[in-house]
């Protein structure tokens, strides 16, 4: 009944192509603290007792199962969630016009993105299928939005076709946290690329500092919504990484005026749903930007 996931959406006029290829989900891979969920879906107790916050007697038998199965329990045997549920409904996601991405990679508009939910980033899950893929001779396939001209309809439809990832890395890499900040371990950017995290617990920019930890300096980047840009530079004596935090930008507040009729404002609209009291949520736009070349 629950499952922590992202949806993806490309927007599109309908009166020129339709929606397929255009909407994605993205399932999360691991475990976090702040999660509420546990990791194995199909424990009937388990959910009853996440919707009515009510223990049953069937879960007092089954919670010394159910502790061997949650990481931060004393005996972690686990600590990723049972993906076997969006297998089971792999089927019916694709009928309702979705797909999913199950390796964190998808090509759009020939833009090769990697997308990652919170946690997954600092486990590195999207380097990891690159580097994985390539160590198995690339047998990964990802899904590729595709748009093909209907010269009888006189509008384009979509489609998504299933190709291997590509041989350079990410040009855009997009990260949805509460609390995560970007990690430079987990960054699979090619050369120019960028990377946005938006973090939903935090209203502060990010921003990066230069930090030592055992005599080795190295770049740590700190939280809030993050828009960094990596370069890499390779000589004779030494290989690095550089980086550039975004900083021309500007936020937009979406309270409305009318506080009085807060029952119809946005503030109304997402209470109960997001925090409307310890800060406004605001939308960050940043400067155009030109997408790596690859």
């Amino acid at each position: 009944m629950f499952y922590n996931f992202a949806p993806v959406y490309r927007g599109y006029d309908p009166e020129e192509t339709d929606y397929y290829g255009k909407r994605f989900l993205v399932p999360k891979r691991y475990l976090s603290q702040i999660d509420f969920l546990t990791p194995v879906r199909l424990f009937n107790a388990s959910t009853i007792k996440e919707v009515l916050g009510e223990e049953t007697e069937q879960q007092k038998a089954l919670q010394q199962t159910t502790m061997a199965h949650n990481p931060f329990f004393e005996a972690p045997t686990r600590k990723f969630y049972d993906q076997d549920v969006w297998m089971e409904y792999k089927d019916e996601i694709t009928g309702l016009g979705y797909t999913m991405l199950e390796y964190d990679w998808m090509i759009l508009d020939d833009i090769t993105f990697t997308i990652e939910i919170c946690v997954d980033h600092f486990a590195q899950t999207a380097i990891n299928t690159y580097m994985a893929d390539n160590v198995l001779g690339k047998p990964t396939k990802i899904p590729k939005s595709v748009e093909t001209y209907d010269h009888h309809a006189k509008k384009y439809t979509g489609s998504v076709e299933y190709v291997r990832i590509p041989d350079h890395m990410a040009q855009l890499s997009l990260v949805s946290s509460a609390g995560m900040t970007i990690e430079p371990k987990a960054l699979v950017l090619a050369e120019q690329g960028t990377i946005l995290l938006q973090d939903g617990e935090s209203d502060r920019y990010g921003s990066m500092e230069w930090i030592s930890e055992c005599d080795w300096f190295s770049w740590h980047f700190k939280g809030g919504s993050q828009h960094v840009t990596r370069s890499a530079k390779l000589t004779n004596t030494d290989i690095s990484f550089m980086y550039h935090v975004g900083k021309d930008w500007e936020q937009f507040g979406i309270w409305d005026e009318l506080e009085d009729l807060a029952d119809v404002t946005w503030k109304g609209h997402i209470n109960g749903t997001f925090t409307t009291t310890r800060y406004e949520p605001k939308i960050t736009m940043y400067a155009p930007k030109e997408i790596a070349k690859v």
